[in-house]
């Protein structure tokens, strides 16, 4: 057939393009033609496809390849301590994932992707070398941790062993070769035989997960070593039995001379918490640096005594002596640790007044220093009231309040028309000369002044109180009309303190004498105050209790004249308590009518009352001793009572009741009280 086809002719088409006719240009526009090719390349990219999905499956297991596996088990051991079970679990994982990867690849290690048959059994051979390899690796690790703890156990057990071998002469060997042998019946036997089990737990793992290979490299005494280690240590036990029945003369011996030294300990303790209570910094209330100075030197010598009553405590213990207390020492030393906080925060804010005063006048920054002259003084306050009440603490408070006080004067010194003759008339009225030279000018000298403003917190003080109002509840549960009573009183109680604790340091500052007059009745306003809201708060609390008790009921039949006398009284605390409602101001109800009299009044008369209805139930336990078991209320709930039910849940109380309480309804009469121990009480009207 060569040569037989026929060469079609070129021809021209539009313009000079030359068109040539050939058999490939009909291959090319046969579809027929092109349909397998494109079924081909389909194939091909869904067979690609499939391999690559099967390679993102085995990159799960791409843990059991890696292969800085040093570094790993490395970084894992020493994050944090390692018990045998984290190493077990750590190989369990790594086995288990290798397992896995079997059942992937299959028995005869042949993936089927597609059209393609991808064996990869030296490919599943590696990963079980890399495994091995893994084993090994944390073996290696789980073996040197067991040698740690044998070789630190050796260690312990070698300086026992080297105390148990010298005999005592001196008190220091003596209390150490007893501390040995406490140590050793304790605690330190629990650990050895933790160790033990731990090692032999850890060569457990380390004979089931390693290789033979691996095995044959650690000699047969490192297998041995917890029977080893555990030999050892009943020897040391042994010789400590041995020791204990030697050494009880000597700590006879021994015992003697510490007593001595106790007494003569007790004697330093007393002279030295004399000595704190004449030079204590607690009483410190004129010189707070000396007070540092004191309170630093205290504490030294404080933990100086406690090292050494440690020391004697360790040695009664030792020695089967009775256990010495020292209370004083104790109080002392918790009394300093109160203490601590005071003199620091004096320290730290001296500190701070002294970088403030060097400051120059045209730099000042007014509102900061205000603002950590604030955190300072909250500071203070977050004290218990204890310490707070401390004189070497109100001594502080005084100070910060003052020099808080001074800052807000200093805010219109401030002021651009304050020229220099200003300053030299305040500084001839306050007696304190310094420069007013820009360049040198510091706060040192205005601090100096000891400017303070009185007026403003006095004032505060006025419009507190002026506006105070007691709140009141409604009382329900009384016989007759409602009665109001004081409601919560937090708030008040809590101004009151902050309010005297502030007039305290007002009237203690040598400056404060223009407003002296005023502080001093402030004082006894407000103490007059606070002990009428007291005494306000017992009387309320005692006509509530008394108020159920005589109005009305069998009690006040019983009671006759003293009913009639708390009826008097009912009515004139209602009288107080309606007009207290009406005018509300804390100020106003406690200061006029001579309110804290009345109530000292009433207080008195209510405490007749009680006397009376105490001196009753007296008598009735007189009559029926089985009484005395039970409360008052339910004493007067008995006594009181007319049905049978109602009184019945009470006689339980009084003993083990056998029948119930009989009772004749028609009559309302009280018929006898029959119990389990023979015992009856029967009514005389039937």
């Amino acid at each position: 057939m060569r040569g037989t086809c026929i060469t079609c002719p070129v021809s021209r088409g539009e313009g000079e393009n030359v068109v040539s006719y050939n058999f490939a240009q009909e291959l090319e526009r046969c579809s027929q033609i092109h349909e397998p090719d494109a079924t081909f390349k389909e194939r091909v990219i869904k067979l690609n496809r499939i391999v690559m999905e099967f390679l993102r499956r085995l990159a799960l297991y791409a843990v059991l390849w890696h292969q800085d596996k040093q570094n790993v088990v490395e970084k894992w051991a020493h994050k944090k301590y390692r018990t045998t079970r984290d190493y077990e679990l750590r190989i369990m994982t790594l086995q288990n994932w290798a397992i896995s990867l079997g059942r992937l690849l299959g028995p005869l290690r042949i993936v089927y992707a597609g059209a393609l048959a991808l064996r990869l059994g030296s490919f599943y051979t590696c990963v079980m070398n890399n495994l091995r390899d893994w084993i090994r690796v944390y073996l290696r690790f789980l073996l040197e941790s067991a040698q740690s703890l044998n070789s630190n156990a050796t260690k312990i057990m070698q300086a026992k062993r080297e105390v148990l071998k010298k005999r005592p002469v001196t008190l220091p060997q003596m209390k150490e070769l007893l501390s040995i042998m406490t140590e050793l019946r304790g605690g330190l036997c629990e650990m050895i035989d933790d160790t033990v089990i731990e090692m032999t737990e850890r060569y457990r793992i380390i004979r089931q997960y390693g290789d033979p290979e691996f095995l044959e490299q650690i000699p047969e005494p490192e297998w041995i070593s917890p029977i080893t280690l555990r030999r050892r240590w009943n020897a040391i036990m042994q010789k400590s039995y041995q020791l204990a029945e030697n050494v009880a003369p000597m700590k006879a011996q021994f015992a003697v001379g510490i007593v001595d030294v106790v007494k003569d300990f007790r004697k330093r303790v007393i002279m030295f918490c004399d000595k704190y209570k004449k030079a204590g910094p607690g009483g410190e209330a004129n010189d707070l640096d000396r007070g540092v100075t004191s309170l630093s030197q205290f504490i030294k010598e404080s933990e100086a005594l406690e090292i050494e009553r440690l020391d004697l405590l360790s040695s009664e213990r030792l020695l089967d002596l009775p256990i010495s207390s020292y209370p004083e020492l104790k109080e002392i030393r918790l009394e300093l640790a109160k203490l601590k906080p005071i003199y620091e925060l004096y320290s730290k804010q001296k500190t701070m007044r002294q970088d403030w005063s060097l400051i120059l006048w045209r730099d000042v920054k007014i509102g900061e220093i205000m603002d950590g002259m604030a955190g300072f003084i909250e500071e203070f306050k977050n004290n218990p009231r204890k310490v707070r009440t401390l004189p070497c603490a109100r001594k502080l408070f005084t100070e910060m309040r003052n020099f808080q006080e001074s800052l807000q004067l200093i805010v219109y010194l401030k002021d651009e028309a304050l020229r220099d003759r200003h300053w030299k008339q305040l500084m001839e009225k306050t007696g304190i000369s310094f420069d007013i030279d820009p360049l040198t000018f510091t706060l040192e000298g205005v601090f100096a002044m000891q400017l303070h403003q009185y007026s403003d917190n006095l004032e505060d003080i006025r419009n507190t109180w002026n506006e105070l109002k007691f709140s009141f509840n409604l009382y329900t549960k009384c016989k007759g009309d409602p009665c109001p009573t004081l409601g919560n009183l937090e708030e008040p109680t809590k101004l009151l303190e902050d309010n005297m604790l502030n007039l305290q340091s007002i009237g203690s500052s040598r400056n404060a004498a223009p407003f002296i007059n005023i502080v001093r009745q402030w004082e006894k306003d407000l103490s007059t105050i606070s002990d009428t809201v007291e005494m306000w708060v017992i009387v309320q609390q005692k006509w509530m209790y008394l108020e159920a008790i005589f109005m009305g009921g069998d009690i006040a039949n019983q009671l006759p004249q003293e009913a009639k006398r708390f009826e008097a009284l009912d009515k004139n605390f209602r009288k107080i308590m309606n007009s207290a409602q009406n005018v509300q101001f804390i100020m106003k109800c406690c200061l006029a009518d001579r309110k804290l009299d009345s109530l000292r009044q009433i207080q008195n008369e209510l405490e007749y009352c009680q006397k009376a209805l105490n001196d009753y139930l007296d008598a009735k336990r007189n009559a029926f001793p089985r009484f005395y078991f039970i409360s008052d209320d339910n004493v007067l709930s008995i006594l009181g009572g007319k049905e049978a039910q109602a009184i019945q849940e009470h006689i339980v109380k009084v003993g083990t009741v056998k029948k119930q309480v009989r009772c004749y309804f028609a009559c309302l009469f009280l018929c006898g009280i029959y119990f389990s121990c023979q015992d009856s009480v029967r009514s005389t009207k039937q």
